[in-house]
């Protein structure tokens, strides 16, 4: 019997995590977070349009991010947090 294959949003929340683990104990800064982020957002996209196209997409992305407030806070609260926390919830 075959095993089931990981869906593509269970392998994206799987990188999701770990960029997000990395960035906690401080092996990714905040900006190669929020790349790594983008790049598995437009992940689907390849292929799809050109790579002008995909760029434009990227750079869309890092302007929203850029001016988000919401995120910047996040982002403080996140560095403060360790992996081990988000277990104990």
């Amino acid at each position: 019997m075959a095993l089931p294959q990981e869906s593509d949003a269970a392998r994206e929340d799987n990188a999701v995590s770990d960029a997000l683990v990395q960035f906690r104990q401080g092996e990714l800064t905040f900006a190669e977070y929020l790349e790594t982020r983008i790049e598995l957002a437009v992940e689907h996209l390849r292929g799809r349009m050109s790579g002008d196209h995909l760029e434009i997409v990227r750079d869309v992305l890092r302007e929203s991010l850029a001016s988000d407030p919401v995120l910047e806070k996040d982002a403080a609260w996140l560095a403060r947090r360790t992996p081990s926390d988000s277990l104990e919830r």
